[in-house]
């Protein structure tokens, strides 16, 4: 056997490793769009049926190398449903671990073993075991990693961020190589300032990706405190609210009491448990604005702060529990949207100061419409959005709930509009 036939089998064992070892490795960690089963079957077949006409037109190396990353590029593309980015990272990692592995045999090789070649001679085969072995065994250890627990966003900014490093690898090492080649100065500053060129692109892509996923994780991250704080804020509603039932059922408990205490002509007693008894239900208030307890005990909360300070509260809510929304957000949403009505009624100095709440459904969406009254002009903040006591917070509530939130304001009187999806019947 000749040793340019051995030469051509030892090349065509790598590539039929590497055509079934990288569908084995994309499979496992990317989202298969036609599953899991027939990406391992037909990527290889399509690979291998390109492979053998790269020989056969007798291609350069460098021509084969790049032919090679765009085949598989491309059906990576075809198969998998993830994200741009995530498919060139992830069809890089098998060259880059085949590129690094075989810098550090040939680096080991010339440090232990100066004289390999003739001892072994090329011994190709030895340098193909060790290639397959140096990106099957990454793309094992990479896959387990992935998939052992869920990445997170921060992992995955550091995951692009490094890729970015892992295609430079990719492209530097491929100039070192045909720099040792018999090609022109001409043709060899043409492919460095192609290079140049693909390394800003990927960077400010990289960058720009990162920046994006990093604004995710904050704004996850702001979503997930809030709900806490929110969720203990609900759990003392919910306590108020027991206790505003409690004492509304015990009524009747309480006349009893008093008419005993009166039958007896103890009026020293009597008076004191009236006074207490007073103290305790001038805190609540008689008014049921809605049927979820959370809620209604944040309205009737905010009538009577409203109307203990001159304010005409004019509330009328419905749909509440017909919206599915989660009561802690819209807790959240009525609360701030209600003090900040009472503070602008009474910041801003007017005759009849009001505040109007409206709340139903209509069209497969909760509309809560919240208008009051002001003088003079709303100053204008930097960002239109952040301005208001609390408006903010009120927009992201809307949107983390899937709706939206408006406000207008002519001088006279501010409106504040949230309007939320209804969620459908399980």
């Amino acid at each position: 056997m000749t040793g340019s036939t051995m030469q051509l089998i030892i090349d065509f064992v790598t590539d039929i490793s590497f055509c079934i070892a990288c569908p084995l490795f994309f499979s496992s960690v990317l989202s298969m769009r036609f599953g899991k089963l027939k990406c391992r079957i037909l990527f290889p077949i399509i690979f291998m049926a390109f492979s053998p006409w790269m020989y056969f037109f007798e291609l350069p190396q460098y021509a084969m190398f790049f032919t090679g990353i765009f085949l598989m590029l491309a059906l990576v593309f075809v198969f998998s449903n993830d994200k741009p980015a995530k498919k060139i990272l992830f069809t890089f990692i098998p060259y880059a671990a085949n590129i690094i592995t075989t810098m550090l045999y040939f680096f080991v090789r010339s440090l232990i073993m100066p004289d390999f070649e003739i001892v072994f001679g090329t011994a190709g085969w030895i340098y193909t075991i060790y290639c397959i072995l140096g990106y099957s065994i990454p793309m094992y250890f990479i896959a387990k990693l992935l998939n052992r627990k869920k990445t997170d966003v921060s992992s995955l900014t550091v995951i692009y961020i490094l890729s970015m490093f892992v295609v430079q690898m990719v492209i530097l090492t491929f100039i070192m190589y045909v720099r040792s080649t018999d090609m022109s100065t001409l043709v060899y500053m043409s492919i460095l300032m192609v290079y140049m060129i693909a390394v800003i692109a990927l960077s400010l892509f990289i960058f720009r990706y990162s920046v994006r996923i990093s604004r995710e994780q904050a704004r996850r991250e702001m979503a997930a405190n809030l709900y806490d704080q929110l969720s203990a804020q609900y759990a003392q509603l919910r306590s108020s609210y027991v206790g505003y039932r409690k004492l509304r059922h015990d009524l009747k408990d309480h006349i009893r009491v008093i008419d005993g205490l009166a039958a007896r002509g103890n009026t020293s007693e009597l008076s004191e448990y009236t006074r207490k008894l007073t103290a305790d239900w001038d805190k609540l208030s008689s008014k049921t604005f809605c049927d979820v307890p959370a809620v209604d005990i944040v309205l009737a909360e905010k009538y009577s702060l409203a109307s203990d300070s001159g304010i005409n509260a004019d509330f009328l809510v419905s749909g509440i529990a017909e919206s599915g929304a989660d009561p802690i957000y819209l807790c959240s949403i009525f609360s701030n949207l209600l003090n900040n009505a009472f503070e602008a009624a009474c910041a801003f100095s007017s005759n009849e100061p009001y505040i109007k709440l409206r709340a139903a459904v209509k069209l497969g969406r909760l509309t809560i419409t919240c208008v009051n009254s002001m003088l003079g002009t709303v100053t204008e903040k930097r960002d239109p959005d952040e301005h208001g006591y609390g408006l903010h917070i009120i927009k992201e509530l809307a949107a983390l709930l899937g709706g939206s939130f408006t406000y207008t304001h002519d001088g006279k009187a501010f409106t504040a509009v949230v309007s939320i999806p209804v969620k459908e019947a399980k």
